[in-house]
């Protein structure tokens, strides 16, 4: 993810529930940041991203390759999982929300 595309996902990611959502959906190389953001964009949040059916991905238009992606992440991998990761690599994710 680039520092000029971070305001972009900002207004998407904000709140620390969703954080952990998209900490997962940057886990696949397959997915990049233009993608990510495309996806915030119809869906509003990345937990929404995480949790919709395959359905509600066809509602959206969203391309069938991105969605077997996330459905197969879904699969793979899991969200406190990844942020109990990053807290111990040290890093720390912040929403628009906190104070800090």
């Amino acid at each position: 993810m680039s520092i000029a595309n971070l305001p972009c996902y900002i207004r998407y990611v904000n709140s620390k529930n969703d954080v952990k959502y998209f900490v997962a959906l940057n886990q696949d190389t397959n997915i990049g940041s233009a993608t990510i953001l495309k996806l915030l964009k119809k869906f509003n949040s990345a937990e929404k991203i995480w949790k919709s059916n395959e359905k509600l991905f066809r509602e959206y238009e969203i391309p069938e390759k991105i969605t077997k992606v996330v459905l197969r992440m879904r699969q793979e991998i899991d969200p406190d999982q990844e942020m109990e990761k990053v807290v111990k690599l040290g890093f720390k994710v912040l929403s628009i929300n906190d104070q800090e």
